[in-house]
This record gives C-alpha cells, structure tokens and sequence, in this order.
C-alpha cells in the first residue's frame, strides 16, 4: 500500500509542474532546491520518491542550510538522507554515500543503535527540533533536494 502511495505522489508531482519542469512546490536555498512533503512513507519509499523526481533526500551541509529545511517542515518529523545502514555507528548521506562533515544531533542521540538506522528531523518534548534516529520503516514526510 505505501508503494502504491508513493507512485500516486510522483504522478502528482510530476503532473503539476510549470513548462521548466520545476515543480511549484520548490524552494531555492543557494545553488539547491528543495521540496517538503507531507506524505507519511518510510526512509526507503521516501527516498525512491525523490529519485523519481531526479532528486534525493536531503543532505545537511551547513547550519544555514539546516536552518532553512527546518523552516520548511513546520516542526514535523521529516526524513533526511542520511543512515547507518552499511555499518552500525557510521552514519553517511546516500546517493551518493559521503562522510558528514555538519551535525545537528540531539544530545542524546543517535541512540537507538541497530534499531534505528535511519536520520530524521525529530521535535523533543521541551527542545528545538534536531536530528535524530529513527527506525527506516516508520512513516514520516520527508525532505528531497
């Protein structure tokens, strides 16, 4: 059923886009563009989303970048393209795999260890919103570039 919805939001995408094929739900920040969806699917499906639409989940470069996907998403759990998959502990952006140089980790986190191999936007009870690990399967929106 979540593939199902996922191939639903790339037709819809891809059907509500101006003459230079950039959808009108995009939002420039530097040489980027970036796209806030509001579609629950997991890390996996979510990331198969944005390489249909030419693009990937989000990678985190600088705080200023930080700090404008956050004004995107409203406080919402949002998935980013960064995991532990390959090796417990050693989390990297994919598509293409490299190392993170910035980090805005909640303090205790990541903290879930094989459980939860998967980044996302997280709002703690009484905290700003960082990141955090999460399980890949949980169903969240997401965040492409």
């Amino acid at each position: 059923m979540a593939i199902l919805g996922a191939l639903f939001l790339v037709m819809f995408i891809t059907f509500n886009t101006i003459d230079i094929g950039v959808s009108v739900n995009w939002h420039s920040f530097g040489s980027k563009q970036y796209m806030f969806i509001e579609n629950k699917l997991n890390w996996f499906d979510a990331q198969t989303v944005c390489q249909a639409m030419g693009s990937r989940l989000a990678h985190v470069m600088s705080a200023d970048e930080n700090s404008f996907i956050i004004s995107m998403t409203n406080n919402t759990t949002a998935w980013i393209g960064a995991a532990d998959i390959h090796q417990e502990g050693d989390w990297r952006w994919y598509n293409p795999l490299t190392e993170i140089s910035f980090t805005y980790w909640q303090s205790n986190q990541p903290n879930n260890g094989r459980i939860s191999n998967c980044m996302c936007y997280y709002k703690f009870p009484s905290t700003v919103f960082k990141w955090a690990d999460e399980p890949c399967t949980k169903a969240s929106n997401f965040v492409c570039e």
